[in-house]
């Protein structure tokens, strides 16, 4: 009994699933007709091609598509306002009626269409629809309801009159000046694919402008070959974005002639998208400009034309964006004279030569392990590091080195005016080349492009510095600023790591005397040798001394640990020093005793010795023949030697006490490190 009431209750669930099924389609299919039905215009006529809208009064106003674009062609040849267009489409494709009755209806009760203002209505629209079969569909609009709140419509068909809304009657009564779009250009910048300029002046040669796709850099294609500034070029087209024809200026081409309105030969600004292009002709200004139009400050009121319309129309030119274009070959082009970026590309290696001085050439060292890249700096068989900081100022420098002028072509001549015979500087830039993919089964791993190589000359002429890229494609000078030079010097020294010599971990000052240099009699003006079978250290030492000195003490010491140098006067050691521009001794010697923790007995330590000048301006020399080097000293080192020096002279005399060793102590001074 209960496995037959299972089933029982089973089937009906399985019939009520199917009706409720079945019920939904019907209930859809009757809501989807409901929405239809009060619709006046059927679905076919929703994909609408042309417009025609006529009041029996004026010129009919006839709007067609084409492509994406909509364009005024009746009473003039003008694009049409994308957001009045859309705006009329919108409300066809939505239009429902209130309330419909038939023709015959109406005609039975005595009355007719001109009651209802549909015998000579208001405004006729006339609509053509797309798709394989095109139709037309005839919209006539009349008298308002009683209560002014609705509108009667004739059907296409004319066998219904609807009552419908004031929308769309609103929409179709704008005027010309709202029809029209003012917009001159409606290609996007990042749609732009090229921009070509003709000016009508005599000899002017055409001006292209064309985008790379890759990285989508631009260059100009004629009159030269040369690259364009991206950021410049697209700030044009931005500009040009911007343009708009003056509202109220449209007069027929009967009534001006080429001789005022100039565009018989006018300026032509193309700019060409995908698959498409816009083309603006600009002539004369306007003289005296109409009652009603004003140019905004900085711009002058032109006539215009679009592509092949004859309307004309004023523009308002920016008087700045028209001298920019005219001026393209030298505004709109990529001022920074070498194509590469020091974040995008690796440098392998920057060699600098010069007249009469050794060459430069400083070396990329990749990572490996736990050290960082670094930069190497070759000379002869003791290569030098380089400071990382100044190669990366180096790079940048190279990187946003600008042009002030360009000569274009120059002749065997004008190179040789320009003094490229005998170039100042010579910057060989090697670039490595763009990762290969890796390689598969289908496509082999071809052999390893050789390193890109740049050659970068700068010379100096009558007109200046000017600089050329030698074996380039395109034949170009670039003027220079006055100081190209400076950022470009071939002496090592400036590059080098700042770090002079540093001591390991096992590396120990163990000794220090300070001493005027070159008279063996002259009395020492510190000296102190620490006593390591005592245990004593540089705090023990310096606990006794007044607090300023203890600090000079400590800041000495662990100087010379770590030697860096404020900047490198020479790269080799000399036996004299400038001083004021005038070359003397060195004043003092410091000497230092470096000892190994761990060295086996016997094993003598190493020595250091560095030549100090005489302090002047600021700036104290020191040098050491050791490590064949001479540079300035940190101003804090020059502040600690001053006052050992000073405080252990005799005030009385001006000469040093004998030397002798501060006594140790158990308590170490807390501001001198061991």
């Amino acid at each position: 009994m209960r496995t037959k009431v299972t089933l029982v209750l089973v089937f009906l669930n399985v019939a009520l699933f199917f009706w409720i099924f079945h019920a939904r389609n019907e209930w859809r299919i009757e809501a989807a007709t409901a929405a239809t039905r009060d619709l006046v215009l059927p679905p076919e006529a929703t994909d609408i091609q042309s417009l025609e809208l006529s009041d029996g009064l004026h010129p009919a106003t006839r709007l067609e598509r084409k492509g994406e674009a909509w364009l005024i062609t009746q009473p003039e040849n003008w694009p049409a306002n994308p957001n009045a267009i859309a705006r009329i489409l919108n409300d066809l494709k939505f239009l429902r009626h209130d309330a419909a009755f038939t023709v015959e209806d109406i005609r039975k009760g005595g009355r007719t269409l001109a009651d209802y203002g549909l015998e000579k209505p208001l405004l006729t629209l006339t609509l053509v629809s797309g798709g394989a079969t095109p139709a037309t569909f005839v919209l006539k609009i009349g008298a308002p309801t009683p209560d002014t709140k609705s509108l009667y419509l004739l059907s296409p068909d004319g066998t219904q009159i609807h009552v419908v809304g004031r929308n769309l009657a609103e929409s179709l009564q704008l005027g010309l000046d709202q029809l029209r779009s003012l917009r001159l250009f409606s290609i996007t910048v990042d749609e732009v694919r090229a921009l070509n300029l003709q000016f009508p002046t005599d000899n002017a040669p055409p001006v292209s402008l064309a985008r790379n796709g890759l990285g989508q850099a631009w260059a100009f294609e004629s009159p030269h070959d040369a690259r364009a500034s991206k950021s410049e070029t697209e700030k044009v087209i931005g500009e040009l974005n911007a343009l708009q024809a003056e509202t109220g200026f449209f007069p027929r081409v009967r009534e001006t002639s080429e001789a005022v309105t100039g565009l018989g030969q006018p300026i032509t600004i193309k700019v060409e998208g995908n698959k498409r292009h816009e083309t603006l002709y600009l002539g004369l200004p306007v003289t005296p400009p109409p009652p009603g139009t004003a140019a905004a400050r900085g711009s002058t009121l032109r006539y215009a034309r679009l592509d092949d319309r004859e309307q004309i129309f004023a523009v308002a030119f920016p008087d700045r964006l028209l001298d920019t274009l005219g001026k393209a070959q030298e505004t709109l082009r990529e001022k920074l004279i070498l194509d590469f970026d020091p974040a995008r590309d690796a440098v392998i290696s920057v060699k600098i030569t010069a007249p009469n001085q050794p060459d430069l050439t400083i070396r990329h060292l990749e990572a490996a392990g736990d050290r960082a890249e670094s930069w190497q700096i070759a000379a002869g068989s003791n290569p030098l590091t380089a400071d990382r900081e100044r190669v990366g100022r180096l790079l940048q420098d190279l990187a946003h080195l600008a042009a002030t002028r360009f000569i274009n072509a120059p002749t065997s001549a004008e190179t040789e005016t320009l003094g490229f015979s005998y170039p100042l500087r010579v910057v060989t830039l090697s670039l490595a080349p763009p990762v290969a993919p890796a390689a598969t089964a289908a496509a082999p791993a071809n052999p390893p492009p050789p390193p890109a190589q740049v050659v970068l000359e700068l010379a100096h002429g009558p007109d200046g510095y000017s600089a050329r890229i030698r074996g380039r494609a395109e034949s170009f000078i670039y003027g220079l600023p006055d100081n190209a030079l400076e950022k470009l010097p071939v002496a090592a020294r400036v590059y080098r790591d700042r770090l002079v010599q540093a001591l390991s971990q096992d590396e120990n000052i163990t000794s220090l005397t300070l001493r005027p240099n070159g008279d063996p009699a002259a009395p020492v003006v510190y000296s102190h040798a620490l006593d390591l079978a005592a245990g004593e250290t540089w705090s023990r030492v310096s606990a006794g001394m007044p607090p300023a000195q203890q600090v000079a003490l400590s800041y000495v010491v662990n100087y010379l640990k770590n030697i860096r140098a404020r900047q490198f006067v020479a790269d080799s050691f000399s036996e004299q020093t400038m001083v004021n521009g005038e070359s003397r001794p060195w004043a003092w010697r410091l000497d230092a005793t470096i000892s190994t923790l761990g060295a086996a007995a016997g094993t003598p330590p190493n020595t250091l010795t560095l030549y100090i000048g005489d302090r002047a301006g600021g700036s104290q020399l020191a040098g050491s023949r050791k490590l064949d080097v001479v540079f300035e000293l940190e101003t804090q080192f020059a502040d600690a030697l001053a006052e050992l020096i000073n405080e252990n002279r005799n005030p009385s005399t001006g000469t040093a006490p004998p030397a002798a060793t501060v006594p140790p102590t158990s308590t170490p001074a807390a501001s001198v490190k061991p």
